[in-house]
């Protein structure tokens, strides 16, 4: 049995991992020498640097000698002059130091959820192979590898070259070696596999045969942008893990067929194409990241709303049912308070004190009709149930209307009823609740004239109206006439407290009923609730 990776010694460890990394610098080496068109070092994608990136930004700077080793094997083994190779060797160590110092100095995450942090990534692959382009390409060319006019497409391919290798394999080996972004998508195995082999048909189709067929027959037509369907669906579903993995499949497919000689990009002379390839190939991981990094980052928005209204949601049902036990514990003492009082009318009292007694008693029933309003609605907050059903109108309404009529004649207002036979879906507890308190508040408001209560057909709704002839609400307070304890400005006969009509603005949220006021000063006022009417 071979021991545990922990109980060996740590030389011995550091000795492994480095043997690892300059073996995979090595092989991406290699695999981008494949690639190249001046002696296997001039390369438009250089996968070795995203590997030593990722290397040693997780086991740290200490593994330095090891892409020190790997880039000289590399180098020798790609046939340059032999005094450059220990050169171009130093120029990928700075490299890789100087981008892995910038990552963590700009706080850049393996996951790649959130915008800044793909920005902050393409800012560290623009300007940390800048050190390795400005020392590989100006040796070779001291070396006689390569000639003055050759130099600045060395060099610019070099670049590009490096930092396509970084912007390919550090998000894919970062993604797919840490756990997820907050908020990523993950799709399933099966989409991921369509996904992959969708993106490798259309790379394949958009760089080979179909983009030469099409070219033979219409003109130079680059067909790139076939790939972008893929892409979307990657970073939609996918989120910067599967975005990276069709990145790396198209980078691959892309440059192998284009240094072949196929695709759009093959019309142009070499190395241009390379350079217009690197570019699209850019533009297109850039997009794509940054596409991805917005999905992780508008699902965890998504999902701190859910948690923070579920927080919002349990704390005002905690203090609604706080309230309920309040006014409960409030309602005795005021009830006997009231007794009390009442006893006290009854008994003969010095004509000074009764004005004060018929005060305190008008007092003490506002209170009541406060705590009254507060039952309404923290029955509502605190989560009551809706017991939603099929009803005809008039089973509602006819008792509604007969308690108006009384409340009306006592104020001696004339009041109309306009029956219906409507059956419309609701909860007719809580419909009544609503509309007998827009009754009350039109008959308190009303100083002379009447109140209407009746019913009108809007498509496949029926809207309940309460209409009176009072001194309207002046425009100013339309918009805030459902806000509670707001009061009219001619309150008629004094009484209320402004609950009425926030407790059929809370009912009808909770219904899903609309509530709407319209309203001329002077004029009179109609309130009405609208309810989904059944066929």
């Amino acid at each position: 049995m071979f021991p545990a990776w922990h109980d060996l010694p740590r030389w011995l460890r550091a000795a492994l991992k480095g043997l690892v990394l300059a073996l995979a610098y090595l092989a991406g080496a290699l695999v981008g020498a494949e690639l190249s068109f001046v002696r296997g070092n001039v390369s438009p994608l250089w996968p070795a640097t995203g590997l030593a990136v990722v290397a040693v930004a997780r086991w740290g700077y200490g593994h330095w000698p090891a892409v020190y080793v790997g880039a000289t094997l590399a180098n020798l083994l790609t046939g340059p002059p032999s005094w450059t190779v220990p050169v171009v060797a130093v120029g990928s160590v700075i490299e890789v130091v100087l981008a892995v110092w910038a990552l963590r100095r700009l706080g850049v995450g393996d996951g790649l959820g959130e915008i800044r942090q793909v920005l902050r990534l393409l800012v560290v692959a623009t300007l940390a192979p800048l050190a390795s382009m400005a020392i590989g390409p100006p040796a070779l060319a001291l070396a006689g590898d390569l000639t003055a006019d050759e130099l600045s497409w060395a060099m610019a391919v070099w670049w590009l070259g490096d930092a396509m290798g970084f912007l390919i394999v550090v998000p894919f080996l970062g993604t797919w070696t840490a756990p997820p972004a907050p908020g990523s998508p993950r799709a399933g195995g099966w989409e991921l596999t369509a996904m992959t082999a969708a993106t490798l048909v259309t790379a394949t189709l958009a760089f080979g045969p179909l983009s030469e067929w099409i070219d033979a027959r219409l003109g130079r037509s680059p067909l790139g942008f076939m790939v972008f369907p893929t892409l979307l669906w990657a970073a939609i579903r996918g989120g910067p893990r599967a975005a990276s993995l069709m990145l790396a499949v198209i980078a691959v497919v892309a440059v192998v067929r284009t240094t072949a000689g196929h695709g759009p990009f093959a019309a142009v002379p070499m190395p241009h194409n390379l350079v217009l390839l690197e570019l699209f190939l850019a533009s297109t991981v850039i997009a794509t990241l940054l596409l991805a990094a917005s999905v992780c980052a508008c699902k965890k928005l998504i999902g701190d709303l859910d948690l923070a209204r579920a927080g919002a949601e349990g704390n005002r049902a905690e203090t609604a049912r706080l309230m309920a036990t309040l006014r409960h514990d409030l309602a005795h003492p005021l009830q006997a308070a009231t007794l009390f009082l009442a006893t006290m009318k009854s008994q003969p009292l010095p004509d000074h004190a009764r004005p004060l007694l018929d005060r305190t008693v008008a007092s003490l029933r506002a209170m009541e009709e406060m705590l009254m309003g507060m039952k309404e609605v923290t029955s509502v907050e605190a989560g009551e149930e809706l017991h939603v059903q099929d009803v005809p109108l008039s089973q509602v309404m006819d008792l509604l209307a007969e308690e108006a009529e009384v409340l009306a004649m006592v104020k001696g207002l004339a009041f109309r009823y306009v029956r219906c036979s409507a059956t419309v879906r609701t909860d007719p507890v809580l419909l009544a609740r609503m509309v007998r308190n827009l009754l009350a508040n039109a008959v308190r408001y009303t100083g002379n004239g009447r109140v209407l209560l009746g019913c009108r057909r809007l498509g496949g709704a029926m809207r309940i109206e309460v209409r009176d002839t009072g001194p309207g609400i002046p425009p100013a307070e339309t918009a805030r006439i459902f806000e509670a304890f707001r009061r009219g400005t001619s309150t008629g006969d004094g009484d209320g407290v402004g609950l009425g009509l926030a407790i059929v603005r809370r009912l009808g949220e909770h219904l899903g009923h609309d509530v709407g006021v319209s309203s001329r000063e002077g004029r009179g006022t109609c309130f009405w609730v609208t309810v989904p009417l059944v066929r």
